[in-house]
């Protein structure tokens, strides 16, 4: 009886790459495209409306680059609109422009109370359409189908399996049956849409939260808040692709493991600086480093909820592995 090592089935960039182009489609067509839509619209009406026999500090005041509120004009500030504002008055305050509103002049006036109609239309027009989104992102279809992005993973580890069962000198494993294949594309399915609608909801509810902050301010920050979230919606997306496809590559090579006499592993974490310290942390994985563990005995990840995983199943994404060791009679 003699026992043998073979190299982990291991995860790679590629394999969260159309899972992640998946979640942004979504992310896109449900949430962002959509309020984008709603400010470019104003934006292009506002616009279209500018430079028509009126000042620069009215066009200003007009698209939301510029606002007025408690005798502060604050905003962006060019040459041409500071000139105006010291023309009719206005006095340089920190980082606006200090004017009484019994100073200002009538057509101004109109100007100033256009725009603060058309902020409060805007921002309650967006708040409307988040609320119509949180109401049905849980209980709507994702749409997202990740069938051939799933078949290119398999592709791959099935390659990867071949390579290391070859170079163990054992026989040739067979192919990875179909029902297999189908239960992996219905569970990356169904926990991507999971994770990315909680996500989509917890966006939903920071950014009503924002426009709120914001409502009584300019228009030209909508667009910001908007991109802002969406750069966090970006790396939200990455995540939760990492975190799935690393499950699946773990599940996967526990599958194909066992199936030729595979009983444990040894656990290997990826040796650099972004392994997950244990100094008085929970987290055991380097604790975890070159034990030997049974595959139907995850070991204990943090010690304090007491949670298993295997290499690969842990939050974060985990990027640890296992050698899965054969003991041949």
């Amino acid at each position: 009886m003699r026992q043998i090592t073979l190299n982990p089935i291991v995860h790679r960039d590629e394999h969260s790459k159309g899972v992640e182009e998946g979640l942004m489609c979504y992310l896109r067509d449900v949430l962002f495209d959509p309020l984008r839509e709603i400010v470019s619209s104003e934006n292009l009406r506002l616009n279209a409306q500018t430079g028509k026999d009126h000042s620069v500090l009215w066009d200003a005041l007009m698209v939301g680059t510029l606002w007025y509120a408690d005798g502060v004009f604050s905003g962006t500030f060019n040459a041409a609109i500071s000139r105006e504002l010291r023309a009719i008055g206005a006095v340089r305050s920190g980082l606006g422009f200090k004017l009484d509103p019994s100073d200002i002049p009538l057509g101004l006036r109109a100007a100033i109370h256009e725009s603060a109609r058309r902020s409060h239309d805007l921002h309650a027009l967006l708040l409307v359409t988040l609320g119509a989104m949180a109401a049905h992102v849980m209980e709507a279809p994702t749409g997202v189908v990740h069938t051939k992005t799933v078949d290119t993973i398999l592709a791959n580890l099935q390659e990867q399996f071949d390579k290391t069962v070859s170079a163990a000198g054992l026989p040739e494993p067979a192919q990875l049956p179909p029902g297999d294949r189908t239960e992996f594309v219905k569970t990356l399915v169904t926990q991507t849409d999971l994770a990315i609608k909680i996500f989509i909801v917890e966006a939903i509810s920071n950014l009503r939260a924002k426009i709120s902050e914001n409502s009584a301010g300019r228009l030209d920050r909508l667009s910001k808040l908007i991109e802002a979230a969406f750069g966090v919606a970006r790396r939200k997306a990455h995540t939760i692709a990492e975190a799935e496809t690393a499950l699946l590559v773990s599940r996967y090579g526990q599958l194909r493991f066992e199936s030729i006499g595979s009983k444990a592993y040894i656990w290997v974490t990826s040796h650099d600086e972004r392994v997950r310290p244990t100094h008085g942390e929970s987290n055991n994985h380097r604790v975890l480093d070159g034990r030997t563990f049974a595959w139907n005995n995850p070991p204990i990840v943090d010690t304090a909820t007491g949670r298993r995983r295997h290499p690969g199943e842990d939050f974060g994404p985990c990027r640890c592995g296992a050698r899965p060791i054969i003991v041949i009679i």
